[in-house]
């Protein structure tokens, strides 16, 4: 993306069931998804806490004291609960893996709550604004895809996503 320098791979399906990854730097998701605004904004969460370390402690925080009003679950419930599901499906993680998977699915949850978006705009407007570029970088491979001739079925399905995108970086910014 232009923005944010993210390489942004938008493809019709992916091996192993996966809707999305998010590698130094690079971020593939799943057109074909159920829930591809899900993947999208949870890659959000492996993004900045790539590109932008120090204000990942104060999204990770905002975002876990959200969930966890939300859910009313304790901290330390929400990281077994996370830990058993990961290990019944064979993936051992680590606790800060465990936690960065706890964010990025609440991260599915409140990325369009206006209250949660205020919350981290009156925090850290710079992150905010990172946040908006990613939106900005998805938005703008969302069109290009759509020009494509060998895609255009599967971006005529996201065609009201970029509505969403538009009104969700509006709301960041």
């Amino acid at each position: 993306g232009k923005k944010t320098g993210l390489k942004i791979n938008l493809i019709h399906s992916m091996e192993d069931g996966a809707t999305a990854t998010y590698k130094s730097g690079e971020i593939t998701i799943d057109v074909g998804s159920k829930d591809f605004n899900g993947a999208m904004s949870h890659e959000l969460t492996h993004f900045i806490k790539e590109q932008v370390p120090k204000a990942y402690e104060t999204y990770k925080t905002i975002v876990v004291e959200a969930e966890m009003k939300a859910s009313g679950r304790s901290w330390e419930d929400l990281i077994e609960s996370y830990d058993r599901t990961y290990s019944e499906a064979g993936q051992e993680l680590t606790r800060q893996e465990v936690i960065e998977e706890i964010v990025a699915d609440a991260t599915q949850k409140f990325f369009n709550d206006p209250e949660f978006i205020d919350s981290i705009v009156k925090k850290d407007k710079t992150l905010a604004e990172r946040i908006a570029d990613f939106i900005s970088d998805v938005l703008d491979s969302l069109k290009a895809l759509m020009k494509s001739a060998s895609t255009r079925v599967a971006a005529r399905n996201l065609e009201e996503d970029i509505d969403l995108y538009k009104e969700a970086r509006g709301t960041w910014l």
